[in-house]
């Protein structure tokens, strides 16, 4: 089995811990880490790949191609949203770029 998930990075204090779960998706809180989880579910033979890089970049352009469609995109949503989303998307990148936030791709075996 295989999965991508975006998670805080370890070891952070508890203000960067906040700060990676106000800029992530509302999953990326955690009380305990993905091998251990996966371990806990009798799943073996866990491979973590990094794919943080990847992210940043698809963030990244996510947030160039949103803002060169600013006038576009804001007139389909209600008024303010596509700012907020806007602020999101630049917390999230700013997340990335401090080490707050991960992307990995799990590939897993049961049992």
């Amino acid at each position: 089995m295989g999965f991508s998930t975006i998670f805080e990075a370890p070891g952070l204090s508890a203000a960067a811990r906040r700060r990676a779960r106000a800029a992530g998706p509302r999953a990326v809180a955690m009380r305990s880490d993905h091998g251990r989880l996966l371990r806990s579910a009798r799943f073996r033979d866990i491979t973590e790949l990094d794919v943080t890089p990847a992210f940043r970049a698809t963030a990244s352009a996510w947030l160039a191609e949103s803002e060169s469609h600013a006038d576009e995109l804001a007139a389909l949503q209600p008024p303010g949203a596509f700012e907020q989303r806007l602020a999101e998307r630049r917390a999230l990148l700013a997340a990335i770029d401090a080490g707050l936030l991960h992307r990995a791709l799990f590939l897993v075996r049961r049992g």
